[in-house]
């Protein structure tokens, strides 16, 4: 309704009345709303006294026709039944007027932390309470977060995490404001067990995801994998034991659940069995197991037996080490299908026995042997006890070394590859016998012999009754030394095989003929000749006093 004051004269009567109306048009203003949507679509009302005209924006734009020209129009805007706006004092006062209706907008803070009172970096959605998103904003490292200005009414504050929905909360806006979120998501710690569920496995790596969302770890020294910020959700884990997938499934994570036990059905026990090649069990060595780049080493029971815990269901290949060297096996490799599985493994282990014999056929009963594989010593036998033994050696390049009082006598080497086999060894060690004469022939009791070489002593005894100095020794050059009383003599010697020696030993003061005399019968019994062959040089050497020589 439009009114105003006119005077109205008799010879004027008649004609028009010119009325103030307009046309207007409102512009809404939404520049920093997050609601610029919604904006578009508003509602609203213009009021003054008793005039009310509703109209719809159209694209932020209003337009109003024929509207009374005043000073004081409320306007009024809605979303649905919600007023978002009201402005007072609107002047309508021309045609084709412009309004501009600048839009307030409010701000909601947010703080999101996990159940772990931990600050948690999200995404926060504001929708309304029908579902409509209105904004978005990530939250930070500190769990803080802001919107863009909004109109005042009510939303719906939606948290998620890697696409999963870990919190909500309603509030009504009708100025700035903040919040705290307790988002549905925590730290949780993985321990994988064996299949048994008794030991906890190590070298595991853990995948777990959901939709977006992917957390991967690995085991600590203890086992433990810690998975930070899970929402409680359903969830495709993958455990992975020494590269090898021993675990999948479908979890869910419940809002209390701090720890997680899994039992890995993929981590099984094996039991093998190494025998030689006359099938009988081992005796002791070593097995590498490979699989993936992984090498898991274990050693072998005295009864060839070896239980490995703890392997991947996968194929597994077997190296076989028997004293320090590598030996084939059939088969070489196995694959893992079941728990406790048993498998029995062949090798080229074979058996030998060495016999050790003097130079004259006769077993040696004093001394060492050594045997090396492949250039390393592995056993050594004293011959004392054991002239004859036997061995169980890896087919390989087979030493054997004997030594006689610290001295090398004698060597063998073979290449062993025959299930069994018989090495005899014949050393250089023969016997020695010494007889020891007076001048006048008779047996020498208690002469100490002595027989040294570049190392030292070899031997060293007294005559017995007869006057016999007997001992083994090895071939080759020695310094005999012969000690009667107070008197002694010495001289090198080459030994060579059996040797029997007669010595005639002086039984008074020595002087040098004495000594030649001695030396003269040890030559002589080296060449085959006696010492009566040297009477006439003998008497040549100046003696006064005719002696008889016996013959040696």
């Amino acid at each position: 309704m439009y009114s105003s004051k006119y005077t109205v004269e008799k010879e004027t009567a008649g004609g028009s009345v010119r009325a103030k109306f307009y046309d207007v048009t409102l512009r809404l203003n939404s520049t920093g709303l997050a609601n610029k949507t919604i904006v578009e679509s508003l509602k609203g009302d213009l009021r003054r006294g008793s005039i009310e005209l509703k109209f719809d924006i159209v694209k932020c734009v209003a337009e109003l026709k024929n509207i009374p020209a005043a000073e004081d129009y409320i306007i009024r805007l809605y979303f649905k039944d919600r007023k978002v706006g009201e402005f007072h004092d609107i002047k309508v006062e021309k045609e084709n007027q412009e309004i501009e209706l600048k839009l307030r907008g409010y701000v909601v803070k947010v703080n999101v932390k996990s159940l772990d009172g931990e600050p948690l970096r999200s995404n926060v959605v504001v929708t309304l309470p029908t579902g409509e998103k209105v904004t978005s904003f990530e939250t930070a490292e500190d769990g803080s977060g802001s919107s863009s200005p909004l109109l005042p009414m009510p939303y719906h504050i939606h948290v998620y995490l890697d696409g999963i929905h870990v919190g909500e909360e309603e509030i009504v806006l009708s100025s700035n404001m903040s919040r705290s979120i307790m988002a549905s998501v925590r730290n949780v710690v993985f321990k994988v067990y064996d299949r048994d569920g008794k030991d906890i496995l190590k070298n595991v790596s853990l995948e777990v995801s959901a939709e977006k969302l992917k957390r991967t770890g690995s085991s600590d020294e203890e086992g433990n994998i810690l998975i930070k910020n899970l929402p409680t959700y359903t969830y495709r884990i993958i455990a992975r034991y020494l590269g090898f997938i021993v675990f999948e499934d479908r979890i869910v994570i419940e809002p209390d659940m701090e720890e997680l036990k899994i039992r890995a059905s993929g981590v099984l026990d094996a039991r093998l069995r190494f025998l030689d090649a006359l099938k009988n069990p081992l005796d002791g060595g070593e097995v590498i197991l490979s699989f993936g780049g992984e090498k898991l080493r274990a050693k072998i029971g005295r009864y060839g037996d070896v239980r490995v815990e703890n392997l991947p269901n996968t194929t597994i290949t077997v190296e076989l080490f028997y004293k320090g060297v590598k030996v084939d096996t059939q088969p070489r490799e196995f694959n893992l299908r079941m728990d406790e599985m048993s498998i029995v493994f062949s090798s080229r282990v074979h058996q030998a026995t060495f016999k050790i014999f003097r130079g004259d056929g006769k077993p040696l009963r004093e001394g060492v042997a050594e045997v090396y594989i492949d250039g390393n010593l592995t056993s050594t036998h004293d011959l004392k006890e054991e002239n004859e033994f036997t061995e169980r050696l890896p087919e390989a390049d087979i030493l054997v070394k004997v030594k006689f009082r610290g001295r090398p006598v004698g060597e063998e080497v073979i290449y062993l590859e025959e299930p069994t086999k018989e090495v005899s060894i014949t050393t250089s060690i023969y016997p020695f016998e010494m007889r020891i004469y007076d001048s006048a022939g008779k047996p020498v009791k208690g002469a100490m012999v002595t027989i040294s070489d570049q190392f030292g002593k070899i031997a060293e005894a007294a005559s017995n009754d007869k006057g016999v100095f007997s001992t083994i020794i090895p071939i080759g050059k020695y310094n005999f030394t012969v000690s009667v009383g107070n008197q002694t003599c010495s001289y090198m010697l080459e030994i060579r095989k059996n040797m029997v020696f007669n010595l005639l030993y002086p039984s008074e003061q020595p002087t040098s003929f004495g000594l030649i005399i001695a030396f003269a019968a040890i030559n002589l019994v080296i060449s085959g000749l006696t010492i009566s062959k040297l009477s006439g040089s003998l008497r040549r050497a100046g003696r006064r006093r005719r002696r008889r020589i016996p013959r040696i």
